[in-house]
């Protein structure tokens, strides 16, 4: 059978194993774990997107995410899934797992500054860096 977008609906089904409560894909993923389909030899989509599209009937446009309610990046269940944006799914993810925040640089300094861009910094390590850059460029 030849991949297209016409036939992708038919091999999507085929590579989802059902569970009591996520749908599991079982084919291609990508480094994350999300299920990745071909609809051309030069055009792909992620399993989980298609799934929404087939069943919510919605098409979502480039900048849209469809953010995983369960937190498993191989479900297609279209129960699970939900149309946002970045912001709102980075929002959701640090719920499910908030980062334990670091205070501490690779070097063990306290971070005792914040920067121009709001990221917090080492003094230490800062004007290190700086005393490195004026020796080099005078």
């Amino acid at each position: 059978m030849r991949n297209s977008f016409e036939t992708a609906p038919l091999r999507l089904l085929e590579k989802v194993r059902t569970t009591d409560n996520c749908w599991l894909w079982k084919g291609c993923t990508d480094i994350g774990g999300y299920g990745q389909m071909s609809l051309t030899s030069k055009t792909h989509i992620q399993a989980h997107r298609l799934s929404f599209i087939m069943h919510k009937g919605i098409v979502p446009n480039e900048k849209d995410v469809i953010m995983h309610l369960c937190d498993n990046p191989p479900c297609t269940n279209p129960d699970h899934l939900e149309l946002g944006n970045q912001s709102k799914n980075m929002s959701h993810a640090w719920k499910v797992h908030p980062y334990p925040r670091k205070d501490k640089c690779k070097k063990g300094h306290a971070y005792d500054m914040i920067n121009s861009r709001g990221h917090n910094v080492c003094k230490t390590c800062a004007n290190k860096t700086s005393e490195k850059w004026r020796i080099k460029n005078g």
